[in-house]
């Protein structure tokens, strides 16, 4: 019977067979290039993420604002304003409770993560909730909930207004 080779993982731990390794090698899936992040799988991101924080909405509201949201981002791309290689992946789209400020105000909103930032595509005013933690407090949560169902009623009128004049010119 071979003894353990002296340097392998076997010799230092004897009860490991020679032929196992200490560690098994970690499979590090490959970054999405930025080639195979597409317009309709942004868009689908957003939707998904707007779905579940506006479930009462009708799904045609939720697309025209997803598809506004998606050409913002693209155009931020474009301008260099989300790094030197754009967005890095899908869930660099997500949805964010914040704080800003000494007190904090506290708020909610759609963001992107860019270059030593997130990047707010929509969110709410910024709100003094007195202590109150939205991630324990429910009712402190609906409020922010709210909050952002009011802010995206208002961009989905400002959206509609500009596809009605764009409408307008072309006829």
């Amino acid at each position: 019977m071979q003894g353990p080779v002296y340097g392998s993982s076997a010799a230092h731990m004897p009860w490991l067979a020679p032929h196992m390794p200490l560690m098994a090698p970690i499979h590090q899936p490959a970054p999405i290039s930025p080639d195979s992040i597409t317009e309709d799988g942004i868009c689908a991101r957003i939707q998904g993420l707007l779905s579940y924080h506006l479930r009462n909405w009708n799904p045609t509201n939720i697309l025209v604002l997803a598809s506004s949201f998606t050409q913002s981002l693209i155009t931020l791309g474009r301008n260099g304003h989300l790094g030197p290689n754009g967005l890095g992946s899908y869930l660099d789209i997500f949805m964010v409770l914040g704080y800003e400020g000494n007190v904090p105000l506290r708020f909610f909103g759609l963001g992107v993560m860019a270059p030593m930032q997130v990047r707010m595509l929509l969110r709410t005013a910024s709100y003094d909730l007195k202590g109150m933690n939205p991630l324990r407090d429910v009712k402190t949560l609906e409020f922010m909930m709210e909050g952002f169902h009011n802010v995206a009623v208002k961009k989905l009128n400002r959206v509609n207004e500009s596809i009605a004049k764009y409408a307008d010119r072309r006829y």
